[in-house]
């Protein structure tokens, strides 16, 4: 039997691919995310479920939250799809999340849950800062690893690093960080300023509610 995979790599992005960034209409946000296929990455999928809401969505309350409208028909396993939700108010913080099904009736697991405080209209230049955090860069390293996060506000931020055994490697001092763009670097050191074996960890960051984990390589 089988079993529709989840969405990767699902997010929002404030503008319409292609079109100026005053597109956008008041109250709008386009999500965008990667297709699955029916059979892992393999395939179309045949149905998407977008469903959104003002509290955080999870499994057990996702059939509660609203559905989204007219959702795509699913692309090829792979290609990047959007769909532009309408008529939110401004000001509210939504959470998104979307489930796939097969030709068998199957249902994905649920993807991730993204989060955007919805604004008005946006000039050109103007573009809302969206919650993300990258992934690590350059990986595999050596000495220098960077990611990237932006805070649509402020929040509460932390990180640490893991290695695949879950042991606690480097921890990095947290606190209060304003919106906007900003850089997480490790030296590949621990918390005694040892340099790690070579090997394969995992980067967690906490920016505020929300928590994102990416895996690097490091080379000696």
């Amino acid at each position: 039997m089988r079993i529709a995979s989840g969405i990767r790599r699902f997010g929002i992005i404030a503008f319409l691919i292609g079109l100026p960034v005053t597109a956008l209409a008041q109250g709008s946000v386009q999500l965008q995310w990667t297709a699955p296929g029916d059979d892992g990455m393999v395939g179309v999928a045949t149905s998407y479920d977008v469903r959104y809401h003002l509290l955080p969505i999870t499994d057990q309350n996702f059939i509660l939250a609203t559905s989204a409208p007219s959702p795509p028909a699913p692309g090829v396993a792979g290609t990047t799809q959007t769909l532009t939700i309408s008529n939110l108010t401004i000001g509210n913080r939504y959470y998104f999340a979307i489930k796939s099904r097969d030709d068998q009736g199957n249902q994905s697991p649920l993807s991730n849950v993204v989060s955007y405080i919805v604004t008005g209209a946006v000039g050109v230049g103007d573009a809302p800062l969206v919650l993300s955090f990258s992934r690590p860069f350059p990986n595999p390293a050596r000495t220098q690893v960077t990611v990237e996060f932006v805070l649509p506000e402020a929040r509460e931020v932390s990180a640490e690093i893991f290695d695949v055994g879950g042991r606690h490697i480097r921890s990095f001092p947290g606190g209060l960080r304003g919106a906007g763009r900003h850089t997480l670097a490790w030296d590949t050191r621990d918390d005694n300023g040892r340099p790690v074996a070579a090997g394969q960890y995992i980067v967690q960051a906490h920016l505020g509610r929300d928590r994102f984990v990416q895996r690097v390589t490091v080379l000696q």
